[in-house]
Parts: C-alpha cells; sequence; structure tokens
C-alpha cells in the first residue's frame, strides 16, 4: 500500500480535473478554428447568394438550398418570388452582413444576418441559415428576407419602426440611416 497523504483524495480530485482542463482546452483550438473557417465560409457565400439573388438567377440561388428549404418551396415558386419582390422593391444593393451566430445541434448552422438597400428606395433584410456551414458544401437551410418599402421610415414613429426594423433582421447602421434611431442589436 502507499503513503496515505492528508487531502490526498482531493488531491487527486484536483489532479484530475486540472488534466481534464487541459484536455478540453487542447481540444478547443480545433473547434474554435472549424468554427470560424465556418462562419467566414458562410459569410462568403451569403454575399455570393445575395449577388445571384440580386441579379434574379433563381435557378443558382436554388441549388444552394438544403432538402429541408427545398421541402417548403418549389423551384418555380421561388423564382416567382423574386421576380414579385425586385418587380415592386427593386434590387437589393450593397448588402452588409451584420450579425453571424453558430448553432450546434447535430451539425453545425450558422445564421448570417444582413441589410441593404433596393433600387426602388427602400431597403430589404433577412438571414441565412447554413446547414453543414463546417463541411465543404454548406446548403440553405433558411432563408428571410423582408421588403421595406420607400418612405416607410418617414410615415411612421422613429422609434417604432426600428424596433421593427430589429425585429426583422435589419442591422443597426440601416436602421439609424432609415430612421435616425441608433440601436443596441446585443
Amino acid at each position: 500500500m502507499g503513503k496515505a497523504y492528508p487531502g490526498g483524495a482531493s488531491l487527486i480530485r484536483h489532479s484530475l480535473a486540472a488534466f481534464l482542463s487541459l484536455v478540453l482546452l487542447a481540444g478547443s483550438a480545433p473547434a474554435e478554428e472549424v468554427a470560424k473557417a465556418a462562419s467566414d465560409r458562410a459569410v462568403a457565400l451569403s454575399a455570393a447568394t445575395l449577388k445571384e439573388f440580386a441579379a434574379g438567377k433563381a435557378t443558382a440561388v436554388y441549388a444552394r438550398f438544403d432538402e429541408v428549404m427545398r421541402g417548403t418551396v418549389t423551384k418555380a415558386d421561388f423564382a416567382a418570388f423574386m421576380q414579385q419582390n425586385a418587380a415592386q422593391s427593386g434590387a437589393i444593393t450593397k448588402p452588409r452582413t451584420h450579425a453571424v451566430t453558430l448553432y450546434r445541434q447535430r451539425e453545425l448552422l450558422v445564421a448570417v444576418d444582413w441589410s441593404g438597400r433596393t433600387t426602388g428606395g427602400g431597403a430589404a433584410c433577412g438571414f441565412f441559415l447554413w446547414s453543414g456551414a463546417d463541411t465543404p458544401d454548406p446548403k440553405i437551410r433558411r432563408f428571410e428576407v423582408t421588403y421595406l418599402p420607400a418612405g416607410l421610415a418617414k410615415s411612421q414613429d422613429p422609434r417604432k419602426t426600428a424596433v421593427l426594423m430589429a425585429q426583422l433582421h435589419c442591422g443597426p447602421a440601416l436602421i439609424k440611416d432609415l430612421t435616425g434611431v441608433t440601436v443596441n442589436l446585443n
């Protein structure tokens, strides 16, 4: 039998806890790198998809949808949606990403919030939710876009409009530009 040390059990627990902490810390670096790479990939894909969306390339955007998203809308209905909104609001110009959120479920999901102006004088806000963002071929699980008509901010109470815009995933710069109200989205 070995020597008994006062507080020996406690020492073993602390040593084990320290060892596990080192293992977890060592294991978190690759996880952080994967998350950063997935986030960067989702932002780049969102920018490319918004360009295709603005150019009216419904087939290219639809090709990025995953099976869940394709189950909610047909290619023809999506193309009609794009044409209708482009005719009413104009194309989305200079979209900017303003928030990225990662979710770990059975897979890594990355939400990218964006907003921009439209050629019709209004604004558009929304987000992409990318599935498989840590794989070579991420797909859009969910895509939302809301068009805000020109003059909306001037016809409503600016504070109420700012709150509504924040709820619709509009970025703080666009909200301030249209309403004059500064919002904190955190």
